[in-house]
C-alpha cells in the first residue's frame, strides 16, 4: 500500500488490482523527480501513464484508480489543487464501486483527500472525511494501528483549526494513547503528541493542564534550548 517515493503520503494500490506495466514503469524516474521537487514534471509523467493504463485496463479499473490516486498526491505537491481533488475523487469512486465503501484502498484515498482539504483550509470537509476514514480503520484494523494514530492526529488538528479545542484535545488524548500502546510511554512520538495536546489545552485556557502536558513531554524529549527560547 504505499510507494516510499511519495514520502508520508499514502498511495492506494489494491491487492486485487493487476500490476499494469504502465503504472509501474515510471517509478524510478518519478521518484527522482519527486525527491528533486520537480513536481510539475512528475505530474506530466503520471498523466502520460494514466492514458496508457486507461487504454489497456479501462477507465474504471483498479489500476486506473491507483494511477489517479498517485496523480492526486503529486498534483497536490505541485500546487495543482483542483486537479488533485478531481483525481482523488475519481479514484475514490472507482474503489467504492469495485471494492465496496469500507476497503483499505477507500480509506487510503479518503485520507489523501482529507490531507488535501487540510492544505486548502477546508477544515469542516476535512473533519467529515477523516471521520469516515477513522470508522473504516477501526472496523478493519482495530484501535492500535499506526494509521489510526495518524487519523486521530489529523482530526485533532482540524478541530483545533475551527476553534473546537475541547474536541481537539479529546482526539489528542486518543492519539497519545495510541502512540503509547504502539511505542511505549517514553517514545519521542509520544512527546510530540503530548505537545499537540498541550496546544489544545492552551486554546481552552487550561494553562495548568497545558504546562503539565508540556512538562511530561519535556521529560521524554527535552526541547533544545535554542527552540525553547523562541
Amino acid at each position: 500500500m504505499g510507494l516510499a517515493l511519495l514520502g508520508g503520503w499514502a498511495v492506494a494500490c489494491s491487492e486485487t488490482s493487476p500490476p499494469p506495466r504502465e503504472a509501474a514503469q515510471p517509478e524510478l524516474g518519478l521518484a527522482e523527480l519527486y525527491e528533486a521537487g520537480r513536481f510539475a514534471e512528475a505530474v506530466s509523467v503520471l498523466e502520460r501513464g494514466l492514458v496508457e493504463v486507461e487504454r489497456e485496463t479501462g477507465d474504471d479499473s483498479l489500476a486506473t484508480a491507483a494511477q489517479l490516486n498517485n496523480l492526486g498526491i503529486v498534483s497536490l505537491a505541485a500546487g495543482q489543487l483542483p486537479q488533485a481533488e478531481a483525481s482523488l475523487d475519481r479514484a475514490l469512486r472507482i474503489y467504492e464501486a469495485k471494492e465496496g465503501p469500507e476497503s483499505e484502498s477507500v480509506a487510503t484515498t479518503l485520507s489523501n483527500l482529507g490531507e488535501l482539504y487540510l492544505s486548502m483550509a477546508r477544515f469542516r470537509r476535512s473533519i467529515v472525511t477523516f471521520e469516515r476514514v477513522l470508522a473504516i480503520q477501526e472496523k478493519n484494523a482495530g484501535p492500535d494501528s499506526l494509521d489510526i494514530g495518524v487519523t486521530l492526529e489529523r482530526l485533532a488538528q482540524a478541530h483545533l483549526e475551527v476553534g473546537e479545542a475541547e474536541v481537539a484535545e479529546a482526539f489528542g488524548v486518543r492519539f497519545v494513547a495510541n502512540r503509547e500502546r504502539l511505542f511505549g510511554s517514553d517514545h519521542p512520538s509520544v512527546a510530540a503528541a503530548l505537545r499537540r495536546q498541550a496546544k489544545a489545552a492552551t486554546a481552552q485556557g487550561a494553562t495548568d493542564r497545558a504546562h503539565a502536558l508540556e512538562g511530561r513531554a519535556d521529560r521524554i524529549e527535552p526541547v533544545p534550548s535554542s527552540e525553547s527560547a523562541r
